[in-house]
């Protein structure tokens, strides 16, 4: 299984997609897709059991869970931790048959103590002690370099419950469910929506495997979040989540078999990244050809000579958006198609739209304005083809600012639709887009604003 997935790193790497919605603009918003499954692959095969092989010298994990049960008691008899509560999980018996046989499924809260911070808002001081939330977990190491500071004694009392000690895992509980982190400080701090694993015994325990898990387990945990617009796992959740628990001796090869797959994942996606960047930056520079041009037989020329490499240039959603950008660029300049020297120049065409601007206003139809200011050389953002004129758009067009319609004054019975700017997207109009109306005479008061 491992062998065939690392044969096949190339075809993964091939898949691309987006970051964030929206196009993609620019390569720091493209995201490998490829390798993004293939993590998540790599993580789904370790924690069922798939990624390495089992060793019938292992001591199985039910024999693990009794050392871990006997720890626990002894921690419960001197008080050191509460007993928690663990609802039965129907899950458990299907989950096992589909494990290795030396494996075993139990509730989180069964193999770890698991805990969660505050959820009130300690006052801020200026020095104190550091009180972690879910975006200190966001890189997916502990960051300590964005925090607020808590008192002493709100400090104290927040760790009555959830003290932190060097290689716990913390895990956010709220908006940016996951990000789990190993604890690899000695600075005391304070959490707050943050669940908190503690080990029964650490020398019975992995905590590179717990985290592992908890990466996989939180896609999942999402689905299983409450609330509305900030979402949020509930620490009843955590507890009695299904944890499938390997041998320690296996638990460590698993680490170590991820490990070395997630490096090669990570040397893959650099290489895969610097080619596009590569890619990007050689598109850039063959278009820039184009506009460098001086005229369009320039551009032709220049055309013909990318035109062979079309389908190798012009493969990714980022270098069709610079294409097009030149293309729009090109024409704009006056060096898309050649100039007619037989068309009639742009100034005797401004001639006609004055005069007609003249009858408009002798009708009464549009307003007389002040006249606009003639160009300036320094607007004069690029050398015109002859025959091209530089104008403002005022003395070309009506420029109106639309109407302030009240929308106490909206009607359902209507033909007169009002475009607002929620209907306005590139390129069209999105008339269906929470459309509104308003009376026919409303609409003949407002005539001069109708498009």
């Amino acid at each position: 299984m491992v062998e065939s997935i690392i044969k096949s790193f190339d075809i993964w790497t091939d898949a691309q997609g987006v970051k964030s919605k929206g196009r993609v603009k620019s390569i720091d918003n493209i995201s490998l897709e490829g390798i993004a499954h293939l993590r998540k692959l790599i993580l789904e095969l370790a924690i069922r059991g798939k990624l390495v092989s089992q060793n019938p010298n292992d001591e199985p994990a039910s024999e693990l869970m009794k050392e871990i049960g006997k720890e626990k008691s002894k921690l419960l008899t001197e008080g050191k931790i509460k007993k928690q509560k663990v609802k039965s999980n129907e899950h458990d018996s299907t989950l096992n048959d589909r494990l290795p046989s030396n494996w075993i499924t139990l509730p989180l809260s069964q193999v770890f103590d698991v805990r969660d911070g505050t959820h009130d808002s300690p006052k801020p001081v200026q020095n104190g002690y550091p009180l972690v939330t879910s975006k200190n977990l966001s890189s997916g190491k502990l960051d300590l370099s964005d925090v607020n500071y808590i008192s002493e004694r709100d400090h104290r009392k927040i760790i009555e419950r959830s003290k932190v000690d060097k290689d716990d895992i913390l895990f956010a509980m709220i908006g940016s469910i996951g990000n789990p982190v190993i604890v690899d400080t000695d600075i005391e701090f304070s959490i707050k929506n943050v669940a908190l694993f503690k080990y029964y015994n650490k020398d019975l325990s992995s905590p590179k495997y717990l985290q592992l898990f908890l990466k996989h387990a939180a896609t999942e945990l999402k689905e299983k979040a409450l609330g509305g617009v900030q979402s949020f796992v509930s620490l009843g959740i955590l507890r009695d989540f299904n944890f499938p628990m390997p041998p320690l001796a296996e638990q460590y090869r698993i680490v170590a078999k991820v490990e070395e797959l997630m490096a090669l994942c990570d040397e893959l996606e650099k290489k895969k990244t610097d080619s596009l960047k590569t890619h990007q930056t050689l598109v850039a520079a063959l278009l820039q050809t184009l506009t460098a041009a001086k005229d369009a037989g320039e551009v032709e020329a220049a055309w013909h000579r990318l035109a062979p490499h079309f389908d190798t240039l012009f493969c990714t959603e980022d270098s069709i958006d610079q294409l097009k950008q030149t293309i729009l660029q090109l024409a704009i300049i006056g060096r898309l198609v050649k100039q007619d020297p037989a068309d009639e120049p742009a100034r005797e065409l401004l001639k006609k739209i004055a005069a007609e601007k003249e009858k408009l206003i002798k009708k009464g139809k549009i307003k007389k304005e002040k006249p606009l200011p003639a160009l300036r050389d320094d607007e004069k953002a690029f050398m015109l083809p002859k025959g091209w004129e530089w104008v403002r758009l005022g003395d070309i067009a009506q420029l109106l600012g639309g109407f302030a319609y009240q929308s106490s004054k909206f009607v359902e019975d209507s033909r007169h639709q009002i475009i607002r700017m929620g209907n306005v997207r590139p390129d069209f109009l999105r008339l269906n887009e929470n459309p509104v109306f308003i009376s026919e005479n409303q609409a003949n008061d407002t005539s001069e604003y109708k498009v």
